[in-house]
């Protein structure tokens, strides 16, 4: 067997030149000894070879993960059933790789022959902070799983080859060759490409010599990354018909309808279990995981679980079925010699299936797990008839989050004299008998500060499709006197797929409205469950913590997403806004509305009720339901605005942060008015949920027409004053049209100016750019060829008046990898050499020596230079523009994700 990846390097070495090949070359391919001399090569390859005595000899083991691929939040009612998502190949496990210069490099250009010693990636001056840097002759290759759609690339032959060698790309999908490329040498410029590896399992990236030899063939596949896809069921299906939207195993890829063999693609063999055999199933090695969209269409899962018999009677594990993060069933270890283990789980209304398989104790060795006739009913013609005499028990949440089997609840004050809030400290679980025979529940047991309200009489039997309501009542008072509670409702039937059932149940409670004893945000999640990773905040943070102690400065903690501006994740479908929580002034209300990018016009979404402003799941003004609501804005950009508050934060007053300090320590120089925050929504298990975000709210100055009819003391930052749970959006790109107003492109774009005014003190304005006294240049808007976005282009800016002529932007953004599109046009010059600079990004020279019109051709006419892969990794994207010849100038800024 072949195992863990340990880097072989195939060296041919006499006695005589021993000493020359057990050290590095002192030369680089831009030396001027050529280290190619003689044929020389480091040919590379991965996986080694095997260990046959014993392949998991030293702990071994051979990581895989499968690309990612999007699907739909497990916590709204509204489900999507298909997503897409781009993984990175550098961040993926190839299952074979060769080299002919060293390893095959991940996020750095080939380098030389030892690991790791790359460099940037670097093609004609553009860099990329993700890729590969390989070396002709090679290949890589990937599992993909049938499940992807397109692979993406920009190649060329890297920089640091100062402009030698040539190569030919290729791309093949299952053996058969999808794309070849012209001969490309180190002069040639970026060459992106698109193919459609639609239906491929096997993903294979070779790079030949031009037909010169190897010589100098440094070759990058910059920003590689394939996009995926899956759907859920509708009917009756084998997991194995289905694609997984993730997986990860620990020998290897997950294999279809075969074990799991060794460590390559395919190369399992038939499913045999103490000499069984199946056709379909999955073959895995633990640790693995395998995650479904279900998209709640499905009520069983049925396997036949084992030790597959090609590790000849070997291995221990532990099989576990999970949904929506609840664990559904743990088996007992089983041995290469226990016999095939049938199992049958109700996953009614689930929309996450995790299959996991961990090792029993023992390590890994030879737990080479499967997963025989694994399949999920589903669909308009499920549930089957389960097997005469089944009875089977579902629970359902009518307040719809935060999971089937997790209710919230809050309270205020004394259970004999509470206040005259309004708050949410009775839910009501619903349980149900989907199966063919009478369901008889035996017995309820409340744990922590709840009480049945009333407890229903038991024994009771349920006939199929019967439903029994079990109301509860949150208890916590002065007696307990703490803020955060966790309890359980179990449930005892005679389902005997699950005869006891749990639901979590979860509470807040405070000893009165307001006056600084309110749960904070942290607490708030904690008790959905939907985790936000903030540094520095625990669920045991006092309710007087500052989530920002910057003070409305836009300067993302942990992994919140600055985006002022949103789009739909799916344009076909409606975005949903549900309220989570309310802790502001008791009585008032609080409007929720979007608006379209550009305009002052806001569209209600709902307004909750002021009597519940203290509670969590507060309801729509007026009614008893909860507070909720959907728009659809199609494929248009938009924003939020609560109450006086929008997720714009320059249309926000911002003297109250900065009489705060919002501007002092390590966001000083970054703007202010950040008071809606957004953090990607993590279930219970800490699993990102695609395209669900919490959005956190907290109360300004935005009611006050003046600075003098703000008190500061009352902006306090918590960040709960609303939270807010919104599904099917991703963040918007940030479009800035340097020295022009915000104006609307021809294809509906929206590009804001690159300065504003405090909407409430016109005496103030920020600018993204320094220094801060450069002239707005350009003027009425020109014909400006290769482009129909003339407005864009008539304006610029860059002239600072005097030495040195320096112009820096400064854009506040999350941490992460960013795409960038700088838009040039020269509107003075229409020869060459009159005007010259550098661009640099993030302290990096990226475009040296630009001259506009050179490179756009003449003046009037537009540039645009693109940029993959920026890494942002102090909250702030610089971006530098320093002239040699005249000034610099630049028109338009696009950052996008």
């Amino acid at each position: 067997m072949l195992f863990k990846r340990r880097p072989v390097l195939l060296l041919s070495c006499s006695l005589a030149v021993l000493s020359a090949c057990s050290s590095p070359p002192t030369s680089t391919p831009s030396g001027g000894v050529n280290p190619y001399a003689g044929g020389q090569s480091h040919p590379w390859s991965d996986p080694a070879a095997p260990n046959a005595a014993d392949p998991y000899a030293n702990g071994r083991s051979y990581p895989w993960a499968s690309p990612r691929v999007n699907t739909s939040s497990s916590v709204v009612r509204a489900q999507q059933t298909t997503g897409s998502t781009d993984s990175f190949l550098s961040d993926l496990g190839w299952t074979a790789a060769t080299n002919a210069w060293g390893p095959v490099e991940k996020d750095k250009s080939n380098g030389e022959w030892q690991e790791s010693d790359g460099r940037v990636i670097s093609i004609r001056g553009q860099t990329f902070a993700k890729g590969l840097g390989t070396h002709a002759n090679s290949s890589v290759t990937y599992n993909v799983s049938g499940q992807c759609t397109a692979f993406t690339a920009t190649l060329g032959v890297d920089d640091e080859v100062s402009g030698r060698g040539k190569v030919v790309y290729q791309v093949f999908g299952d053996g058969v060759k999808l794309y070849e490329s012209a001969a490309l040498t180190g002069t040639s410029a970026p060459l992106p490409i698109t193919v459609n590896i639609t239906g491929k399992n096997e993903l294979k990236l070779v790079v030949t010599d031009g037909g010169d030899g190897i010589d100098y063939d440094h070759a990058d596949w910059a920003a590689a990354k394939v996009t995926c896809t899956a759907s859920a069921p509708t009917s009756d299906s084998f997991v194995s018909d289905l694609g997984w939207t993730a997986a990860t195993n620990a020998w290897g890829p997950v294999e279809k309808d075969k074990s799991n063999g060794e460590q390559a693609t395919g190369d399992g063999r038939a499913i045999s279990i103490r000499g069984q055999t199946f056709t379909k199933g999955l073959g895995t090695h633990a640790n693995s995981s395998v995650t479904y969209n279900l998209a709640g269409r499905c009520t069983t899962f049925t396997a036949t679980l084992g030790l597959d018999d090609e590790v000849s009677g070997r291995g221990k594990v532990v099989y576990q079925v999970f949904g929506d993060g609840v664990k559904l069933y743990e088996s007992a270890a089983l041995t290469g010699a226990s016999a095939p283990l049938p199992i049958t789980v109700n996953v009614t209304g689930k929309n996450e299936l995790k299959l996991v398989v961990t090792d029993g104790g023992d390590g890994i060795d030879y737990d080479h797990a499967d997963w025989a006739n694994a399949k999920v009913l589903c669909g308009s013609t499920t549930p089957p008839p389960p097997p005469p005499g089944t009875p089977a028990l579902s629970i359902e949440n009518p307040d719809v989050v935060p999971f089937n089997d997790r209710f919230v609840f809050s309270r205020i004050g004394s259970l004999t004299s509470p206040p005259s809030n309004r708050v949410h400290d009775r839910a009501t679980v619903v349980l149900r008998n989907t199966g063919n025979a009478s369901l008889n529940i035996t017995d309820l047991t409340l744990t922590d500060t709840w009480a049945f309200d009333p407890r229903p009489t038991l024994p009771i039997s349920l006939a199929p499709g019967a439903t029994l309501n079990v109301p509860l009542r949150f208890t916590a008072d002065f007696a307990t006197n703490t803020y955060r509670h966790s309890g359980t409702l179990t449930i005892t039937s005679n389902d005997a797929a699950a005869p006891t059932r749990t639901v979590q149940l979860e509470g807040v409670w405070q000893s009165q409205s307001e006056n600084g004893v309110e749960p904070t945000a942290i607490q708030i999640m904690g008790a959905f469950g939907l985790n936000a990773t903030i540094p520095g905040y625990t669920l045991n943070s006092p309710p007087s913590s500052f989530i920002n102690a910057n003070r409305g400065a836009v300067y993302a903690q942990g992994d919140e997403v600055i985006s002022p501006y949103w789009q739909a994740a799916d344009a076909s479908q409606p975005v949903t806004v549900r309220q989570l929580a309310a802790f502001h002034t008791y009585l008032n209300t609080t409007a929720v509305s979007w608006y379209a990018k550009g305009s002052a016009t806001t569209n209600s979404i709902f307004t909750s009720d002021g009597r519940d402003a203290q509670s969590l799941l507060p309801n729509l003004v007026n009614t008893s339901s909860s507070a909720a609501g959907t728009f659809a804005p199609g494929s248009g950009t938009f924003g939020f605005k609560v109450d006086d508050e929008w997720s714009d934060p320059t249309r926000n007053a911002q003297y109250a942060d900065i009489a705060n300090g919002c501007n002092n320590g390590a966001t000083s120089g970054y703007p202010c008015g950040h008071h809606l925050r957004f953090w990607p929504a993590r279930d219970r298990t800490g699993t990102a949920i695609p395209n669900t975000y919490l959005l956190l709210m907290d109360y300004n100055c935005g009611y006050a027409s003046s600075p003098s009819g703000c008190n500061t003391y009352n902006v306090n930052y918590d960040y709960q004053d609303n939270i807010f749970l919104v599904s099917n959006v991703k963040p918007a790109p940030f479009l800035y049209n340097v020295g022009g107003p915000t104006f609307t492109d021809p294809s509906g774009n929206v590009w804001l100016a690159d300065r504003y005014q405090d909407p409430k003190n016109t005496s103030f304005t920020y600018t993204y750019y320094s220094p801060s006294n450069l002239i707005d240049e350009g003027g009425p808007t020109q014909a400006i060829a290769n482009t129909t976005n003339d407005v864009l282009y008539s304006s610029y800016r860059g002239n600072t008046g005097t030495a040195p002529r320096v112009v820096t932007f400064n854009f506040p953004l999350s941490n992460g990898t960013y795409n960038l599109k700088l838009h040039f046009a020269d509107l003075a010059h229409t020869t060459a050499g009159n005007r010259v600079f550098d661009v640099a990004v993030n302290g990096t020279v990226v475009f040296p020596n630009l001259d506009i019109v050179a490179q756009a051709g003449g003046g009037k006419t537009a540039l645009v230079k693109a940029l993959n892969g920026v890494q942002v990794t102090n909250n702030l994207l610089t971006i530098r523009l320093s002239a040699t010849v005249d000034y610099p100038s630049i028109s338009g800024i696009e950052i996008s994700r």
